[in-house]
């Protein structure tokens, strides 16, 4: 309906300006019985997908991830990603750059690479923590948008419409939760957002958790007896998921996460609960996770009561179903949500 509505204005106000929407779903993965088993369900183009794409990384030559420990199985992952993104998903947006060039649209139509979600390794995708939350955002307008530029500020995937409105100089309805951040293209007048939400409900279990992060810190609230860390069926099947599953796999979650990012940019310490240590330690000692009813840091009381109270503030203007009771699995204990005063 919204396609329908955008290429109606479209047509109206900027008939040489095209609409088009192309989705590509692709993914990679080693089966565990066979050695190797390739899925893929792309949506226009179709790219083809060579036998011998696992091969073409070496696991010992690649670049660990600095928020999960360095091991083979790790690395085995993070290598089947590397040649998933330079070989398929390269040729596939390839494919469409090229009918562009070939229809002569080229130079008329705003191009964006996008996901939904970060990488499908442990500790990210189905994760409150910034590799999960961090998303490729590549745009092309010839004309509009200069090449070759990278952007540090915080934007949130609420802001992608408004923003393409704006570039097509279309009205932005009121009604809309993001705003446009045109002007961070190189224009004046842009202010920076202080702050990105996120939540999940359910990611094929139910892991209900509400993120609010700034440019200093990110504090995540859990809203269940969750695992240590999520894995969402891929990755729990992943050559990386399987190396942590007893690891990740213990009900001890605490309910509330606090990080200085600007200390810990990888979310190694959680400062809401970090006076209570974990027994067994977590991978290696590289987590400061604590359960339940641990004491946060004396040191950050203030900021962790103020984006509790973001958190909360948030919820109740969006009539959140998690402020009243649980949204599924009925009858099972919940956390007391005493910590926060309600209206």
């Amino acid at each position: 309906m919204l396609a329908d509505e955008l290429a109606g204005m479209v047509e109206t106000d900027l008939p040489k300006m095209p609409i088009t929407a192309h989705s590509l779903h692709l993914s990679a993965s080693r089966s565990p019985t066979s050695g190797r088993a390739w899925t893929s369900r792309p949506r226009l183009p179709n790219p083809s997908l060579d036998d011998d794409l696992f091969d073409s990384y070496d696991p010992d030559d690649v670049n660990p991830f600095p928020y999960l420990p360095d091991r083979s199985r790790v690395r085995e992952s993070i290598a089947n990603l590397n040649a998933l993104i330079t070989h398929s998903l390269d040729k596939a947006v390839g494919q469409i750059l090229d009918q562009l060039d070939e229809t002569g649209l080229a130079e008329n139509t705003l191009v964006i690479f996008a996901a939904d979600h970060g990488l499908a390794v442990p500790r990210a995708k189905g994760t409150g923590f910034d590799p999960g939350l961090e998303v490729a955002f590549v745009a092309r307008f010839p004309g509009v948008l200069d090449g070759g530029e990278r952007y540090s500020s915080l934007t949130s995937h609420v802001d992608v419409l408004p923003t393409v409105l704006d570039l097509l100089n279309l009205p932005i309805s009121d009604n809309l939760d993001g705003r446009s951040f045109r002007n961070l293209f190189g224009a004046d007048g842009y202010t920076p957002r202080k702050y990105v939400r996120a939540e999940m409900t359910r990611n094929e279990r139910y892991v209900p958790m509400r993120v609010v992060r700034t440019k200093e810190f990110k504090y995540i609230r859990n809203f269940w007896k969750q695992h240590r860390i999520h894995l969402p069926a891929d990755i729990f099947c992943s050559p990386a998921g399987r190396e942590f599953h007893e690891e990740f796999y213990v009900t001890d979650r605490s309910r509330e996460e606090l990080y200085d990012l600007r200390e810990d940019s990888y979310e190694q310490k959680n400062l809401a609960a970090s006076r209570v240590p974990l027994s067994p330690p977590v991978l290696d000692g590289m987590f400061d996770s604590s359960g339940a009813g641990a004491k946060p840091d004396p040191d950050f009381t203030d900021e962790l009561q103020r984006l509790r109270q973001h958190v909360y503030d948030w919820m109740n203007e969006t009539d959140d179903p998690l402020l009243d009771d649980p949204v599924s699995r009925p009858g099972v204990d919940v956390w007391d949500d005493t910590e926060v005063t309600r209206t």
